[in-house]
């Protein structure tokens, strides 16, 4: 059981890492039930988030405006109206309100994008998407879905998983305008367990018995979530997708990872980096691990475990500090062992100083990298050109983009315009497409059995190449499988390999 905690908190190291040094901009996109012991207020621009605990109160965060002239907005499924589009109940015009999550605190406010169609479209699909299907007509409206998904939503962890929650927040959006799954308007729910195991399993158990959610999705678990497994298994409750660091995922059957996690995360990114590395006639790598975070060294050991597997030869490994202001000592070294590509498990802009460092050593190795540590400044930073970054799930700069990419591509820029695309983006609407995938056919009233029956139904499918070809079957966890999507920082652009071909071993 510890082997498999180490592998989600190596993948939560290397998020807390990614976090560090990169401001995260949240902003609300789809209708979440959020409550609390006490408001949780997010520094800068965006909402605020508050915490779950028992014995709150609920309250509804707002989308951003609709368009005008659309007659009627559905309920946002916890059972009372949606207020008028463009005007959140008991806001000022523009701006929505997290109620107050105990008495005698003020409510915190945040922005609310508009949406960019400015009213053109009556009829509830988005007109980004003219093909989505419409649900049912009045009088015929199916009860709502309502999921949960549980994480840290404070401190450096908080911020990474915050891209995670965004992207299924602009699915919940997307879909719902859509008509829902299978007719379902999905109501989702966010809790807040701060990292901590105990807490965690406190708010799935009241999520699953005094909140009706029938399944977890993207639950932001590395910390926690482990303390929840037990419970949700012997319940049945479906948890469909994750962060892709917890072995659990594949060692009980109501577990759907949405691509390779845990010990396959790792073989995957040291395949990602193998293939490439051979693609360019380079074969000797070294590893050089944060020395803060004593699982960085058990993740370094699964990179050089995997990457000997696949023909690299390792030769270099050191630790070194997150926080040193030189790497001089440590470029040296992994030059006179010739390294040609150097794995940093480290923070994005820790990457960046280590490059510097090496430059001024005349020294200018390959940089192999994980999406989630990839920083979106690397891509116009000069010393980090050539860097090859592994993923998971799919990769949103592949060319030409398959129609499930343009989706999410097309979703991102509706609902949250601006936004730096982040590799949890694309690792948290995954998740939320699997959840789709497996809801098709939800029952009425939807029933965590009858989703566990659609999931369980999922036959090679990579869900229109979003990730790696899936297949669960009843009462028996997911095959263990490692596939990979690889991108180049190149010419200060960020390139998909092959054309965002994945790959699996």
């Amino acid at each position: 059981m510890r082997r498999h905690r180490r592998a989600a908190v190596i993948v939560a190291a290397a998020l807390f890492m990614g976090a560090c040094g990169t401001r995260v901009e949240e902003r609300q996109a789809a209708p979440v039930q959020s409550v609390g012991s006490r408001p949780a207020v997010t520094e800068g621009p965006g909402p605020a988030s508050a915490e779950i605990g028992a014995g709150t109160a609920t309250s509804s965060i707002a989308p951003a405006a609709e368009p005008t002239g659309t007659a009627e907005r559905p309920s946002s499924g916890g059972g009372t109206p949606a207020p008028p589009a463009g005007r959140p109940s008991g806001s000022v015009p523009g701006r929505s309100t997290v109620g107050n999550s105990s008495p005698g605190q003020p409510s915190a406010q945040h922005a609310v994008t508009p949406s960019p169609e400015g009213g053109e479209a009556a009829d509830p699909r988005s007109a980004a998407f003219p093909d989505a299907p419409v649900g049912g007509s009045a009088g015929t409206a199916k009860s709502p879905v309502t999921i949960g998904t549980v994480l840290p939503r404070s401190g450096p962890i908080g911020q990474a998983a915050g891209p995670g929650l965004e992207a299924l927040q602009v699915w919940s959006r997307m879909v719902n305008e859509r008509g829902g799954v299978n007719g379902h308007q999905v109501n989702l729910i966010v809790g807040d367990d701060g990292g901590d195991p105990a807490r965690h399993r406190s708010i799935v158990q009241e999520f699953v018995e005094r909140r009706s959610v029938i399944a977890f999705v993207q639950n932001f678990e590395s910390l926690g979530g482990e303390g929840s497994v037990a419970y949700l298994t012997a319940k049945r409750i479906p948890v469909v997708g994750s962060i892709m660091g917890s072995q659990y995922f594949y060692e009980h059957p109501t577990y759907f990872p949405q691509g390779s996690s845990g010990d396959m995360f790792f073989k995957a990114y040291a395949a990602s980096i193998a293939q490439q590395a051979k693609a360019e006639g380079k074969q000797r790598i070294g590893i050089l691990a944060c020395a803060e975070v004593a699982d960085c060294k058990t993740g370094a050991d699964l990179t050089d475990k995997f990457a000997k597997e696949f023909g690299l030869q390792v030769s270099y490994r050191a630790d070194a500090s997150l926080v040193a202001p030189d790497y001089t000592a440590q470029c040296l070294n992994a030059r006179n062992a010739g390294v040609e590509i150097l794995l940093p498990i480290f923070t994005p802009d820790g990457a960046s100083r280590i490059a510097a460092s090496c430059v001024r050593q005349a020294y200018h190795p390959i940089y192999g990298l994980t999406t989630q540590t990839f920083g979106p400044l690397q891509v116009t930073d000069p010393n980090m050109q050539g860097s090859i970054i592994f993923s998971p799930v799919f990769t949103w700069v592949a060319e030409p983009a398959t129609p499930a990419v343009t989706e999410f591509n097309q979703a991102m820029a509706r609902y949250l315009p601006g936004t730096s695309i982040k590799g949890v983006h694309a690792v948290g609407w995954t998740s939320a497409k699997l959840f789709e995938r497996g809801a098709a056919r939800l029952a009425e009233p939807p029933t965590a059995e009858s989703l566990l029956q659609g999931l369980w139904a999922i036959t090679d499918d990579d869900l229109g190449g979003l990730t790696q070809p899936l297949t669960f079957n009843p009462d028996r966890p997911a095959a263990q499988v490692a596939c990979w999507f690889t991108s180049t920082i190149k010419g200060n652009k960020l390139t998909a390999v092959g054309g965002g071909r994945r790959s699996c071993r």
